[in-house]
């Protein structure tokens, strides 16, 4: 299923400004697809060998599945589920994330939402608005670009 989602999702690679988050809605719903928990666990199998347009579109799907969790259980618990995952939360909107460990660009051009792990990579919370990120441990350029944010480092 996850081949298929690629496949309708590709991305035009030239463009710089299509609506990627559009395509993979799109294609969720022309392939019938109402939970992507599935899809997220078969991404993570193979992570290595997607190539960078299938990474973020993955990141997509764990934006959807935040907003989803977050409208429910008024938080979304990730546990280390993120460690590998580049792009995770991607254009996220008024969620709250809580994890162990993120990879790169978590929360990239996020919207008023809360993230907090033990430990994010390079790019965590860059472009994003109106967000809160509290980590005790991140890579370079964490906030970069961001507008009326607060990243929190704890340090005990």
């Amino acid at each position: 299923m996850l081949e298929r989602l690629l496949r309708e999702v590709s991305p035009n690679r030239l463009a710089v400004t299509e609506d990627w988050r559009w395509r993979v809605e799109k294609a969720l719903s022309k392939l019938g697809v109402t939970d992507v928990s599935p899809l997220i666990e078969e991404a993570i199998e193979r992570y290595e060998e997607l190539t960078y347009p299938e990474r973020k579109t993955v990141g997509y799907l764990l934006t959807i599945k935040a907003e989803e969790q977050t409208k429910l259980f008024g938080e979304f618990n990730v546990g280390d589920l993120c460690k590998d995952i580049d792009y995770a939360f991607v254009e996220a909107r008024a969620v709250k994330v809580r994890g162990v460990k993120a990879r790169h660009f978590c929360g990239f051009k996020a919207r008023d939402s809360e993230f907090r792990f033990e430990e994010v990579g390079y790019g965590f919370l860059s472009h994003s608005v109106n967000c809160v990120g509290i980590v005790r441990r991140t890579g370079l350029n964490a906030g970069f670009k961001a507008v009326n944010c607060r990243l929190i480092i704890l340090t005990s």
